[in-house]
């Protein structure tokens, strides 16, 4: 599985850009932070910043083919930009919204989310935590997805073995390393 994080403006300026509201992490010390747990996971991971829409807009229709999942904070563009949210929509890869504050505890302005139309999920205000957050919510998805196809299809499912605990009502899965989903059964 290979994932693109993507940051918007400002997010260069971490640990520096209102460190009370923000924290005191650097925007390298996030990449690497990012880099070791995708590592962690055997998750393929590239990190992208820039304070540019266009640029933004232009590697996420890079991504296409390319890439499993995106893991965006668009930054300020969030509340502004049709053009970021068009390009999600276009390249239809799974996306997740992070954003380090608790921004719908902010101004109202910062409540506003464009690109929350085209993420199946938002992680706000768990600091920088929330990639992490992101990246386990892709691998579960595309997880999710793969048994769902096995199942559904009819193959053979010797890839996928449950472990964990057992209980009457649920099993836990892995389909590859550490990628795991909860699947209820009645």
């Amino acid at each position: 599985m290979n994932i693109l994080v993507i940051n918007g403006p400002n997010l260069n300026m971490l640990g520096i850009r209102e460190p009370d509201i923000y924290g005191r992490e650097t925007y390298n010390s996030l990449v690497e932070k990012i880099e070791n747990y995708a590592n962690e996971k055997n998750v393929g991971i590239r990190c992208y910043q820039s304070n540019h829409e266009g640029d933004l807009v232009d590697i996420i229709q890079f991504a296409y083919g390319l890439y499993d999942g995106i893991v965006i904070n668009p930054g300020a563009y969030t509340h502004t930009s049709i053009a970021i949210l068009d390009a999600l929509k276009a390249v239809n890869i799974p996306a997740v919204e992070v954003h380090i504050s608790a921004v719908d505890s902010r101004e109202e302005f910062r409540k506003i989310s464009y690109v929350r139309n085209a993420c199946f999920e938002t992680i706000s205000g768990k600091g920088t935590d929330g990639y992490l957050l992101a990246i386990d919510a892709e691998c579960n998805l595309v997880s999710f997805w793969y048994f769902f196809l096995l199942y559904r299809h009819s193959i053979p499912c010797t890839k996928i073995r449950g472990f964990g605990r057992q209980t009457s009502c649920s099993h836990i899965f892995e389909i590859s390393s550490n990628c795991f989903f909860l699947l209820s059964t009645p």
